[in-house]
C-alpha cells in the first residue's frame, strides 16, 4: 500500500474530511488535492512528512483509554443540588477547588435535561451585557435591540418555561453581573439558577462590601465540594483496569492528590506508557513517571 492509499484509508476510517486533515497538517486543501493527484509542484516529501506526523498524532489520540463517567460522591451531591434548585426555582451556589468534577457534573445534568436547562461557561472577559446576550442566544431569543429590551425578553422567556440556568466559572463574573443574573433569572424570570465556581465565589457572595445581600439572602442551596475521596478515585481507576493491583491503585491515588481531572489525565498518560512498553496494565513506576508531568 502506498502512503497516499494509507492516507485515504485513514481519513475514511475516522471520517475526517480531506480539508480538515490538510489544515491539521498545516497545508491548504488544494495542496493535498494536488499531492494526491500527482500534480503538486512543491516539496512533496515535506507534505508526506507532515501528513505522516499528523496521522501518528491522531492515532495516539484515538488510542487513548477514556475514563467512563463514574458516580462519585461529588457528582451525586452536585446533581442533587441542581435538581433541588430546578424543582424549587431556587438559587444554588456550588463551590470547590479546581479539578474535583464540578464541570463534569454540570454538563451531565444538561445532557440529561436538554430541554430544561442551559449551561453558560463564563470566562474572565464576560461582563453584564455579554452574559445576558449569551443567555439570550441559548434561549433562541432575538438579540437585536437595546440591553434593557433584551433583559426584558430574557426574563419573560424564562418565566414562561420550566428552566434551570447554570453558570459555570461564576467566580469570574464581576459584582454587577452576579446581581444582574440573579435579578433576571431568579427574580424576574422565576427560574432556578446555579452559580458554580471556586471557593472564592462563596466569599464574594457573603462579603457585604460587595453589596450582595439580595443574592446571599436568596441562596437556597449552598454546596461546598472537596477533593476526590480515595474510594471514588479507586472507582475511576478500576472502571478502566478492573483487575489492577493494589500497589498500582495506590500509586494513582497518591499521585493524583485528590484531583479528578489530574487522575483522568494520569490514567490516559499511564495507558499510553503501558502500550509503549507492551504492558497490559501500568506499573507503579510508570504511574509515578507519568504523574511527574502533571501540574496538580
Amino acid at each position: 500500500m502506498t502512503f497516499k492509499e494509507e492516507f485515504k484509508e485513514f481519513i475514511d476510517k475516522y471520517k475526517i474530511s480531506q480539508n480538515k486533515a490538510a489544515e491539521a497538517a498545516g497545508y491548504a486543501g488544494s495542496v493535498i488535492s494536488q499531492w494526491l493527484n500527482g500534480t503538486y509542484k512543491g516539496d512533496a516529501e515535506a507534505v508526506e512528512s507532515a501528513l505522516h506526523t499528523w496521522m501518528e498524532r491522531e492515532r495516539n489520540r484515538r488510542s487513548r483509554r477514556s475514563v467512563p463517567l463514574v458516580e462519585t460522591e461529588n457528582l451525586r451531591r452536585i446533581l442533587n443540588a441542581i435538581q433541588i434548585a430546578h424543582e424549587e426555582r431556587d438559587i444554588a451556589v456550588i463551590a470547590g477547588p479546581a479539578g474535583v468534577g464540578k464541570t463534569t457534573a454540570l454538563r451531565k445534568y444538561v445532557a440529561e435535561n436538554p430541554n430544561g436547562s442551559i449551561l453558560i461557561e463564563v470566562d474572565e472577559s464576560m461582563g453584564k451585557i455579554a452574559l445576558i446576550r449569551e443567555i439570550a442566544e441559548k434561549l433562541g431569543i432575538d438579540r437585536n435591540g437595546s440591553h434593557v429590551e433584551l433583559v426584558r425578553r430574557v426574563a419573560a422567556t424564562l418565566a414562561d418555561r420550566d428552566l434551570i440556568v447554570i453558570i459555570d466559572e461564576a467566580d469570574y463574573l464581576n459584582d454587577g453581573a452576579l446581581e444582574l443574573v440573579r435579578r433576571v433569572v431568579n427574580d424576574k424570570g422565576q427560574s432556578g439558577l446555579v452559580l458554580c465556581g471556586l471557593q472564592r465565589l462563596v466569599f464574594r457572595i457573603k462579603n457585604l462590601k460587595n453589596d450582595h445581600q439580595q443574592l446571599a439572602s436568596r441562596v437556597g442551596v449552598l454546596l461546598e465540594v472537596s477533593d476526590l475521596t480515595p474510594g471514588d478515585a479507586e472507582k475511576m481507576i478500576t472502571s478502566v483496569w478492573p483487575e489492577l493491583n493494589k500497589e498500582a491503585i495506590q500509586a494513582f491515588i497518591k499521585t493524583a492528590a485528590g484531583s479528578a481531572r489530574a487522575l483522568a489525565k494520569l490514567i490516559d498518560r499511564a495507558h499510553r506508557t503501558a502500550i509503549a512498553n507492551d504492558l497490559a496494565e501500568p506499573t507503579p513506576e510508570a504511574i509515578r513517571v507519568a504523574g511527574a508531568l502533571i501540574l496538580k
